[in-house]
């Protein structure tokens, strides 16, 4: 700008901000990731701070910020960003866009920016499918590996900080709601796609993962080996003792009868005399 190389603060450096940058120097898919915290380097001097852009700009400068050189970061705060190349294998934590072939970051889906071009990260069906929750690879229906079914992609949970509140809400989702146990990392071995959620903090009394909390969707620091599975049960049947009868209860039998004196203890017997030389 005016002739001066620079750099950008990273303070509110989002993924639309990212996408402008990279479609600006010539990919066309925008962004994989958005960086900050200076990954490739510190930069100075800082030209732009709070950049706040919608995503669908063609150019850094038509998005809202702070002003030219006006800024209050350090070198050690400057944005970066990765973009899009054109690939045929995608990690498991990247989408791959449906008709261009492109990978794009995980947690890019469903963010109202068609960062594939083809927007099929931003399919309708997919955005508005419900989080759904299954247990793999255990000995029964009651255990196994965490799976969650998030954007209408299977992943699993990391087991850092898992305890037995986050399995309880777990087996709750699952409509078990007997006592649940988090079963050793790696119990069930190694599950396949992203990682979604990391460090939950649940209570126990959440009716949903969604409403514990936790790190944003697919940010973690683990590995599958750190896939967290656990052990429902269903509740325990409690034994029911007979009810004892009460007023209104209806009389069915004669020992009913006879015992409410209804009718005469030796009614229906046959009455002799101790005689027993007459004939019956």
């Amino acid at each position: 700008v005016f002739g001066q190389w620079g750099a950008i603060c990273d303070d509110h450096f989002s993924a639309n901000d990212a996408n402008v940058i990279c479609r600006q120097l010539g990919f066309p898919l925008g962004a994989s990731q958005a960086l900050s915290h200076s990954t490739f380097g510190p930069g100075s001097p800082i030209l732009m701070d709070d950049v706040m852009c919608r995503g669908n700009e063609t150019s850094l400068a038509d998005c809202p910020f702070a002003g030219w050189g006006v800024h209050n970061c350090a070198p050690e705060e400057t944005a970066g960003v990765r973009c899009i190349l054109a690939e045929t294998t995608c990690t498991e934590n990247q989408f791959k866009c449906e008709t261009t072939d492109a990978c794009i970051a995980i947690d890019f889906l469903c963010d109202t920016v068609d960062d594939c071009g083809d927007h099929s990260d931003e399919n309708r069906t997919r955005c508005a499918s419900e989080l759904l929750v299954r247990l793999a690879d255990g000995p029964d229906s009651l255990s196994g590996r965490v799976e969650l079914r998030q954007n209408g992609i299977w992943g699993t949970v990391c087991d850092d900080d898992f305890g037995p509140e986050e399995a309880t809400v777990i087996c709750r989702m699952l409509n078990l709601n007997g006592p649940a146990q988090p079963a050793k990392s790696g119990s069930f071995g190694p599950g396949k796609g992203p990682i979604w959620l990391d460090e939950l903090g649940c209570s126990g009394t959440e009716n949903t993962l969604m409403e514990c909390a936790r790190l944003p969707w697919a940010k973690h620091n683990c590995r599958h080996t750190e896939d967290a599975g656990v052990r429902c049960s269903h509740p325990t049947n409690e034994r029911k003792l007979p009810e004892e009868k009460t007023e209104t209860d209806p009389v069915t039998t004669l020992t009913d009868l006879v015992q409410l004196g209804s009718l005469p203890v030796k009614c229906g017997m046959r009455m002799v005399e101790d005689n027993p030389s007459d004939p019956l």
